[in-house]
């Protein structure tokens, strides 16, 4: 008898299986590919999301009473819809505004930009006020002491791809928490970073430069009238002479694709690239005058990485003591010229974490990794994916609908 009961019960379950809407069964299907990737927690979040709907649409017994209190239904369904839509903002996508043109050509004042948590892995929240929603709920009852408080350890869950160099990536601003910054990846942990003249190298290879990447460079040439008209068909504006000496050469502001497109044109004798001087050092990461840098001569210097050993010394505390003092809470002092932790005297130290180097695409005009330093991986909120919407001075910018970041 119970046997009988047992394939009864079985039975009546594979068919009301089949029964469940076409989106449940969609759901479940994607939840199992999250299991098949390694995305565990993706799957369990895909899993509860596909049970909950289900619930509320599938033709059982206790949905179809469910159905019979309307009120007690559309509580359920609201509260099914915002665990959703805070699921999709903490764990999936958001979308940032971008206020400044550090990043043009590739990206514009009022961009608005689709940034994927999928692809480095969300972030979880360190804090009740950094859950969407919920956080103008919390900021009311927390006391003021509360809010800058960090309640929970950093934790970030797997993702679908690791940061590659050349990633247009979100993150917090080093110098400011409250604030995000978008940039490009110019360098990984662990590499070797150097900048001569402008030109990017990490391990001793030179990074080709983004398209619409913008630099200054000086332009000489010859037949004024067939150089502006150049310039008119090339939309590159046009700033001036240098100086009044050097009447056939201007200073112009190019992107990668311009300045090629502008040394083909038979009226331009030279393109060279303008290059910042070495008194900038005090502007300059690491703001030291052991290291005579520029924002376009820098390095050789290498990028912080997990378990990367460094030995304690003058020249290793300068680069390295923002990361060690900000981001690692290290607490290594120098004095006398020895170094101490928690009173102990050390020589090494082990990196906790991975860290970037950032650049903006506009090099002239970006507040960037040459100026405050690496960015750690806890800081990171994920790779800008997409324009989904632009709008400018003269309008809403049709063509970035829908526009990839590469």
């Amino acid at each position: 008898m119970p046997a009988k009961n047992t394939q009864k019960n079985l039975s009546t379950f594979i068919k009301r299986t089949l029964q469940l809407p076409r989106l449940g069964m969609g759901l479940l299907a994607i939840a199992l590919l999250f299991l098949t990737l390694g995305l565990f927690w993706l799957f369990l979040l895909a899993l509860f999301f596909a049970g909950a709907y289900l619930l509320f649409t599938a033709n059982w017994r206790s949905v179809r009473w469910l159905r019979r209190h309307p009120k007690l239904y559309a509580l359920g369904m609201f509260a099914l819809v915002f665990c959703a839509s805070i699921a999709a903002r903490v764990f999936l996508v958001e979308v940032y505004h971008i206020p400044s043109g550090s990043m043009e050509n590739t990206l514009l004042p009022g961009d608005r930009v689709v940034v994927s948590k999928l692809n480095y892995g969300p972030r979880l929240p360190q804090s009740p006020l950094e859950i969407p929603w919920l956080n103008v709920a919390f900021f009311l009852v927390m006391p003021p002491e509360a809010r800058a408080e960090t309640h929970w350890d950093y934790h970030r869950l797997n993702g679908i791809a690791r940061v590659a160099q050349g990633d247009v990536m979100v993150f917090n601003y080093p110098d400011d928490e409250k604030s995000f910054f978008v940039k490009r990846c110019t360098a990984l942990p662990g590499d070797t970073l150097q900048i001569v003249n402008g030109e990017i190298l990490t391990n001793r290879q030179t990074i080709a430069a983004p398209e619409g990447m913008k630099a200054i460079y000086d332009v000489s040439y010859h037949q004024a009238t067939a150089f502006h008209r150049q310039l008119d068909s090339l939309a590159i504006p046009y700033f001036g002479y240098r100086s009044r000496k050097e009447k056939n050469t201007v200073s112009l502001t190019l992107t990668t694709a311009q300045k090629r497109q502008l040394a083909r044109a038979a009226c331009v004798d030279t393109i060279t690239r303008e290059v910042a001087p070495a008194d900038t050092v005090a502007k300059t990461y690491p703001w030291n005058k052991q290291f005579l840098w520029s924002p376009d001569n820098l390095g050789p210097l290498i990028i912080p990485q997990k378990d990367m050993k460094i030995p304690l010394n003058p020249s290793t505390f300068a680069l390295y003591k923002k990361a060690l003092d900000y981001f690692e809470k290290a607490g290594i002092e120098q004095r006398e010229g020895k170094y101490y932790q928690d009173e102990q005297e050390v020589t090494t130290y082990t990196f906790r974490q991975n860290y970037y180097f950032t650049m903006g695409d506009n090099r002239p005009s970006s507040m960037d990794s040459r100026f405050w330093g690496f960015v750690p991986e806890s800081y990171i909120v994920g790779k800008a994916a997409m324009v989904i919407f632009s709008t400018g001075s003269q309008g809403i910018r049709w063509k970035r609908f829908l526009k990839i970041i590469y």
